[in-house]
């Protein structure tokens, strides 16, 4: 292979190099211990208490017996973008007011 050969699989290796570094680049929010995610949906169950490291792109969250039992004002502020909340055998004692301030594309709760 000449030195025209050689310097071509270099710049080969790197492009290919750059793609791969792109691809391991870390997500913005962390998907929470008992929690299943996906790009822009959550689904965590049986958690002791309400989960805060997702992505603030986050479109769907569903809390399925957790340990929750009461939702403090500005509860999902780090979420605005949720357009579903959705909770299942969950036992609540309080609600505050303003629980889900900062929701404005929240459709279904």
């Amino acid at each position: 292979m000449g030195g025209a050969g050689i310097l071509l699989l270099l710049l080969l290796l790197l492009l290919a190099g750059a793609g791969v570094g792109e691809a391991w680049r870390p997500p913005k929010g962390k998907c929470p211990l008992r929690c299943s995610c996906s790009k822009d949906s959550a689904l965590c169950e049986g958690s002791p208490d309400l989960p805060e490291s997702f992505s603030p792109s986050l479109l769907s969250l569903s809390l399925v017996r957790t340990g929750v039992t009461q939702l403090k004002a500005g509860s999902f502020l780090r979420v605005p973008s949720l357009h579903l909340l959705l909770f299942t055998s969950n036992s609540f004692s309080v609600i505050e007011d303003d629980a889900f301030a900062g929701l404005s594309h929240l459709q279904y709760l």
